[in-house]
């Protein structure tokens, strides 16, 4: 990264980073995968207990829906998280 680059845009570059890596693996999985399998195929899983276990992943995959890049579907039991057919 550039030393020009002010804190906010490193944060935003790092998270557009993630967002790509999350996106590739998903095209790789066309059937789904559940926001626990991202995160830990991504190594980016959280230790945290609870509800708040892998909020990173969880955070940037709400960014992808609500930009309309992935879905969520149900499977069974599974709510599996896929890239949006166009």
């Amino acid at each position: 990264m550039s030393a020009m680059q002010s804190p906010r845009d490193q944060a935003q570059a790092g998270l557009r980073h993630i967002e790509n890596a999350i996106l590739s693996l998903l095209e790789s999985h066309p059937d789904g995968l559940i926001n626990a399998e991202i995160a830990k195929l991504l190594s980016i899983e959280s230790g945290a207990p609870g509800k708040h276990r892998n909020m990173l992943s969880w955070s940037m995959i709400e960014r992808l829906m609500d930009s309309g890049r992935v879905e969520r579907v149900t499977v069974g039991k599974r709510k599996l998280l896929r890239l949006k057919a166009v």
